[in-house]
């Protein structure tokens, strides 16, 4: 008999600054890393600046609360010129069971806002595989769809594919974003 559990997922923030709880957290995640991600390597602990973003399942039980991973990422905080901190994802991983759920996308999202709201100059990807990149060109598609200044344009896009007879290919579309946006996008 089983009882009946209530499953809640949540994203934390964990910043590994403590030196044993860095030693004891990452050395339980490195054979996972060096099993799965085809090329790792073990990241430098013992340097300044890395923070961990856990995805995690709390399951509420009669007895208490349970958590289970699913995924993470290390993150590494550097300087940029002159006033200004950069972040780059070192290792991403969503455990093969949760894969495909949602969850690295959740992780990317929840590091593009964090850069965002400490206005971080930029974020890069170590190494990244073909599958994460993808990942990473949907959270940006995402982003710039809600970004106010392409509103208009993608507006005029839409409104153009609408009108046009698309079974008849007489003529090309041109879908070309006014010249002058892109410079405020970047």
């Amino acid at each position: 008999m089983m009882a009946h559990m209530n499953q809640i997922l949540q994203l934390r923030l964990f910043e590994l600054n403590s030196k044993v709880l860095l030693h004891f957290f990452y050395s339980r995640l490195v054979p996972l890393v060096l099993l799965l991600v085809e090329g790792s390597t073990p990241i430098d602990i013992g340097e300044h600046g890395w923070e961990m973003l856990l995805v995690v399942k709390k399951a509420t039980q009669e007895a208490g609360s349970k958590f289970e991973l699913l995924g993470f990422a290390a993150v590494h905080n550097f300087y940029h010129y002159p006033e200004s901190i950069r972040l780059r994802i070192s290792q991403i991983l969503v455990l093969p069971p949760y894969q495909g759920e949602g969850h690295g996308l959740g992780l990317l999202e929840a590091i593009n806002y964090i850069a965002q709201s400490e206005n971080i100059y930029d974020v890069t990807i170590e190494s990244p595989s073909d599958y994460l990149q993808y990942v990473r060109s949907s959270v940006d598609c995402l982003c710039l769809l809600m970004f106010d200044p392409i509103k208009p344009a993608l507006g005029a896009i839409v409104s153009s594919l609408k009108e046009t007879n698309l079974s008849k290919r007489a003529q090309s579309l041109r879908m070309v974003p006014p010249a002058d946006l892109m410079e405020t996008i970047r």
